[in-house]
């Protein structure tokens, strides 16, 4: 498959962004600017994620996870650590998934074969 059909089956860019978007304003008025509040460390990015997360949990409520994705947007941009740093990761590095991905189940059965 190419990117661009890729990410129109697997990326909402349009409907997603826009709540992201709206969300950001919305903030910005009643909080004030990401950059002050965050990238000048008053508000503790980590703590309002995890809140956010338990919220979701909680409720199921879908802005929830459109303010995290905000503030992983604005942690990624305004790290709070100051040893933070962004390095690509090949599969030994990375911490995986939870459960069997589609592909992991496929070459599970195309392996079933060889027994």
């Amino acid at each position: 498959m190419t990117r661009e059909e890729i990410l129109a089956m697997d990326y909402d860019d349009e409907v997603l962004d826009k709540a992201c978007k709206d969300r950001i304003v919305v903030s910005h008025y009643k909080y004030g600017p990401v950059s002050v509040n965050y990238g000048q460390g008053h508000v503790d990015i980590n703590e309002s994620i995890e809140k956010r997360w338990k919220a979701w949990q909680d409720t199921h409520n879908t802005e929830f996870l459109v303010d995290m994705i905000n503030l992983c947007r604005i942690a990624f941009r305004y790290p709070q650590y100051k040893d933070a740093y962004f390095k690509g990761t090949d599969s030994s590095e990375s911490p995986g998934l939870v459960g069997m991905s589609i592909n992991e189940i496929k070459r599970f059965d195309e392996d079933k074969g060889d027994y």
